[in-house]
């Protein structure tokens, strides 16, 4: 009995490890966008969050809209992550939420 606990217990605490190791982290985008306002630089592991971030693009009868693209982008940034800082959201739009590409 207690060997068939030991081995469940081993088991059950393997799979609890490796959940956090799978999960993506919805605050990604957020922290890899402030990596680049920070340092002017694509941080390693953050081209796909920097990349979705700037394919938030809207336009307007055919043209690219800078105002509805940064209307977007913001959101897109706070759903993924509510938690985020305005502050920080702010600064991260003020740099790069009207433009076109980067």
């Amino acid at each position: 009995m207690k060997k068939y606990l030991s081995v469940t217990l081993m088991a059950l605490s393997i799979s609890i490890y490796s959940i956090p190791t799978k999960a993506a982290d919805p605050c990604q985008p957020v922290l890899c966008m402030w990596g680049l306002v920070a340092t002017g630089s694509v941080q390693d592991g953050c081209s796909g969050s920097v990349n979705n971030y700037f394919s938030q693009i809207s336009f307007k009868h055919g043209k690219f809209s800078a105002s509805r693209t940064e209307k977007k982008r913001r959101g897109w940034l706070t759903n993924n992550c509510p938690s985020a800082s305005p502050a920080y959201v702010d600064k991260i739009q003020n740099k790069f939420g009207r433009l076109r590409f980067f």
